[in-house]
């Protein structure tokens, strides 16, 4: 993901499942044409009716999330049921007064990028041709290169990039899925973000985690550890200025990045003591095994914005000591990231956080346990 966690988010606005949602299958692209726009068209008969204050039959909601991008969002992330009940407040004239008492935060900002996006219509529709005349793919895997180990772009097929209306976020899950008025705010940014996202597909797809299916004790723990790996890393793609302080404007794209950087750059500055409750969990999980569904728990309470800032943070350690080149070996391997990232703090020896023995016990323990 670009940075947010949208689940924990809006997990209060969630309605009951409404409609089924189809695994997504890409519609055939040619080498050449590696973008979707296949979801702005039901989005739009959609939102033409909620303007009406009519409902929308259910077909249109089914048409909606058989898009390949609607499609992986709701499969991942359950977005069929957000979007379902932020659509309808965002643009029915009945629930202007609802829609006005939404308190300042991300609810609020979702609201107004959803009608601003359905307000821009025909900007957004000649911005969609622009992109399908674009070459988006190789200009990302391009950039990604340099943040994969040798080979391993030749090896891979450059990923399928679906542009919708949802949030302005991006995600990269079995291909890429971006807000399109996200993208368009994001002018020569555009590019560095498709490449972070790529990066999380090609290094999904040979992540040297076992994971059992369905729900399981250590689920939380792989879960952070993998995200700590996989965007401490892909940052460094597109996120080299985070921690420079920018006026992002008063849209509601930059309202979310105006509150990002805030909490980014203050998760960056607590990341030692982070780490310490990291390695803390770790410990536990070595000595007593047990309690792993805990020890996640912990980690989820602690690691904001999706791990992206301690990541950050320990990826800069180990590049900084170590060289690139060694950061991009164990870019699909969060057991060896976080070990080097333990060897690279004690090799500085600026008063970064060291893993503990026993911390360092529990990573192995995982991987034991669930390394491929």
């Amino acid at each position: 993901m670009w940075i947010l966690s949208r689940r924990l988010a809006l997990s209060a606005l969630l309605l009951p499942l409404a409609c089924q949602v189809p695994d997504p299958s890409p519609p055939s692209t040619s080498d050449s044409a590696k973008i979707d726009l296949s979801g702005l068209r039901p989005f739009w008969r959609i939102a033409d009716q909620l303007l009406q204050d009519q409902d929308p039959p259910q077909s249109d909601w089914e048409d909606l999330f058989a898009t390949p991008g609607y499609a992986l969002m709701a499969k991942h992330e359950g977005s069929d049921r957000n979007l379902r009940k932020m659509l309808p407040l965002a643009l029915k004239p009945s629930l202007a007064h609802e829609r006005g008492g939404l308190s300042t935060g991300f609810s609020a900002i979702l609201v107004e990028h959803l009608r601003a996006a359905v307000e821009r219509r025909v900007e957004i529709e000649a911005f969609a041709e622009e992109l399908a005349a674009r070459d988006l793919t190789s200009e990302a895997m391009r950039l990604v290169s340099a943040w994969l180990p040798e080979g391993a772009i030749q090896a891979s097929e450059p990923p399928l990039i679906s542009f919708i209306i949802l949030e302005p976020d991006a995600r990269g899950y079995e291909h890429i899925v971006i807000d399109i008025a996200f993208a368009e705010a994001l002018q020569e940014g555009l590019t560095p973000i498709i490449a972070h996202e790529t990066h999380h597909v090609l290094r999904n797809a040979v992540e040297v985690v076992d994971k059992p299916v369905g729900d399981f004790a250590e689920s939380k723990l792989l879960q952070w550890l993998g995200n700590l790996n996989a965007e401490g890393i892909a940052d460094h793609i597109d996120k080299q200025e985070i921690l420079v302080a920018k006026d992002w404007g008063d849209t509601p794209t930059g309202q979310i990045m105006a509150m990002v950087q805030g909490r980014y750059i203050e998760g960056y500055e607590r990341a030692n003591a982070t780490l310490a409750t990291v390695d803390a969990q770790l410990a536990a999980y070595a000595e007593d095994p047990g309690r792993a569904k805990e020890q996640g728990q912990v980690l989820s309470e602690v690691l904001i914005l999706g791990g992206h800032p301690v990541g950050f943070h320990m990826a800069g350690r180990i590049l900084r000591a170590f060289g690139k080149e060694r950061l991009v070996k164990v870019f699909a391997d969060p057991f060896a990231f976080a070990v080097e990232y333990s060897a690279a703090a004690e090799a500085l020896a600026e008063g970064d956080y060291v893993l503990s023995e026993e911390g360092l016990i529990g990573v192995e323990r995982l991987r034991a346990k669930f390394s491929r």
